[in-house]
């Protein structure tokens, strides 16, 4: 009845691929939901900038902002003092705002439904909306899912492709809790029939005509589209998120100007890094770099250096002044 596309806020046109809005929209004429999710982990301002853009682009699309977090995490500090706020333990607050959130994509979702399909239409026969979850692996679409339910029925889990089945839960109206088989028996009233899909990213043809979009694997691998202990190689990842965030400033990184030259590189930065942690490899001692480089690259997917991109019309400029750091 209704799709929803989770999107992970901080590059949300990576995960709306064009082709799938469009065979929802245009082909099925189905109602389509984009969820932002993770909005905890950059400012209102820039949210409301992406909300803006993505209304004016996609104009028939439902758009409503998640995040299981009562506050912003984004502060002042270093990667260390940002994994501190991500991690914390969930709060009082931070339950009831799960809860206020998760309500609120489930009441849009609903609405949409009610406004597309007619009483007496077949979609409505049933009494509640199927509501399908669909998005690239590690948005946080069983997250979303568990928190409208209000039980964890689906496994989540932080390495991209977790979900590897078609799942299928109902949403009661009184408890919020999930039935596992169906709703036959059950003593409350049934809302809403969720599925969660597997994230999948599916292949593209690259015109060498259009080259402005083309997204680099390494740009997948920073968002954690990737598998990362299948990344063979951190350098390009590395160089791509040096030229949008201080990445030596944020780790604390002091300059060996003897080992990695006088100017920042990802080889200078990973090594450093590398000498910092104490990562060496098991022959001859010296730096390993590819566990730096991973670690990095994760502490980007988790948040905990904050990697984003701007709408269209402001990333040029964003990028020229080096303004996405952790004290903006």
């Amino acid at each position: 009845s209704v799709v929803v596309i989770v999107v992970d806020i901080r590059n949300p046109l990576l995960h709306i691929p064009i082709a799938l809005y469009e065979y929802i929209v245009h082909d099925m004429k189905l109602p389509l939901v984009l969820v932002l999710n993770k909005v905890d982990l950059v400012s209102q301002e820039f949210i409301d900038e992406w909300y803006g853009y993505l209304s004016e682009k996609f104009p028939t699309t439902k758009i409503v902002g998640y995040t299981s977090k009562a506050k912003s995490t984004l502060g002042k500090g270093g990667v260390a003092h940002r994994r501190k706020l991500i991690t914390s333990h969930l709060t009082k607050a931070d339950r009831q705002a799960t809860l206020v959130n998760s309500r609120k994509v489930l009441d849009v979702c609903i609405s949409v439904w009610k406004e597309r399909y007619t009483v007496d239409s077949v979609q409505r026969a049933k009494g509640y909306p199927t509501i399908g979850f669909v998005g690239h692996p590690n948005v946080g679409k069983s997250s979303v899912l568990n928190s409208i339910i209000g039980s964890k029925v689906v496994s989540v889990s932080r390495t991209c492709g977790h979900t590897k089945h078609w799942q299928t839960h109902f949403v009661r109206e009184e408890t919020g809790a999930g039935i596992e088989e169906t709703e036959e028996g059950s003593g409350d009233k049934i809302i809403a029939e969720l599925c969660d899909s597997p994230g999948l990213v599916f292949p593209f043809i690259w015109d060498k005509s259009q080259e402005d979009g083309f997204v680099a694997r390494h740009v997948y691998e920073l968002c954690g589209l990737y598998p990362i202990p299948q990344i063979r190689e951190t350098f390009s990842a590395i160089r791509i998120l040096a030229e949008y965030v201080e990445v030596e400033r944020l780790y604390n990184l002091k300059q060996d100007t003897e080992s990695y030259g006088e100017e920042w590189s990802p080889y200078g930065i990973i090594g450093t890094l590398a000498d910092k942690k104490g990562y060496t490899l098991s022959k001859g001692g010296g730096p390993d770099l590819h566990r730096a480089g991973l670690e990095i690259i994760r502490d980007v997917v988790d948040g905990y250096v904050l990697l984003v991109w701007n709408p269209p019309a402001t990333d040029q400029k964003v990028k020229e002044n080096r303004t996405l750091s952790h004290e903006d």
